[in-house]
């Protein structure tokens, strides 16, 4: 079952440095993820954006939704999907666990690039 809920972010970075604004669309039910925030099943997404900037080689966040899925466990949990782009324009698409931002999936072409090399 997937259920996709509640939040979907555009961010446009025209740098890692620059300012986001972010529109942000709620599709069901906000009282569901403000549950699960206050039940720690949620982690703040601008933890998980510091993450990405330091170890996605500054790649370009475009989309991000935050979805309740068992396509990776047992039980339902939070995943954020997050679509960025490189520096050729390639989408590439990620799922993180979103409590722990581990890294559930990722799917793109080069990925090999998408990586810092310097870890």
């Amino acid at each position: 079952m997937k259920t996709r809920i509640l939040l979907t972010v555009m961010l446009i970075f025209t740098s890692w440095q620059s300012v986001a604004m972010p529109h942000i669309e709620y599709e069901e039910d906000l009282d569901e993820v403000t549950a699960a925030v206050k039940a720690q099943e949620i982690s703040p997404f601008i933890d998980l954006l510091a993450i990405i900037e330091r170890d996605f080689n500054g790649r370009r966040v475009i989309k991000v939704e935050l979805e309740k899925e068992d396509d990776y466990s047992d039980d339902d949990i939070w995943i954020y999907e997050i679509k960025m782009l490189d520096a050729d324009r390639n989408v590439v698409k990620a799922h993180f666990d979103a409590k722990t931002f581990r890294l559930l999936a990722i799917k793109g072409h080069k990925l090999e690039r998408l990586f810092n090399k310097n870890r």
